[in-house]
């Protein structure tokens, strides 16, 4: 995963990394909507590796960002001077 390449200044100096989430939800990951992602890590340099450690504290949760709605229309006979009434269809992924 080339996004926490600690061979990179950046990211050894930094003790961070992020992971964008449309690497995880596709291939070769394929992670459904709702999955729970544990990170460990595994340090190593010239010396060897580490251990692995424990699971991090906190995890995330797969979400996407939802896609616009469609067709979207007014309802004429459900309008009036003090109202306007609206419908949609759900995006093609459901947003």
């Amino acid at each position: 995963m080339t996004h926490c390449d600690a061979s990179q200044p950046a990211t050894r100096d930094a003790l961070t990394c992020t992971i964008p989430l449309t690497v995880l939800y596709a291939a070769p990951y394929s992670l459904p909507l709702g999955a729970k992602i544990e990170v460990r890590v595994t340090a190593f340099n010239a010396y060897g590796t580490s251990p692995t450690s424990d699971v991090g504290s906190s995890s995330a949760i797969i979400q996407y960002v939802p896609d616009a709605p469609k067709s979207l229309s007014t309802n004429a006979a459900l309008t009036s001077a003090s109202q306007i009434t609206i419908s949609w269809s759900d995006g093609d992924s459901n947003g």
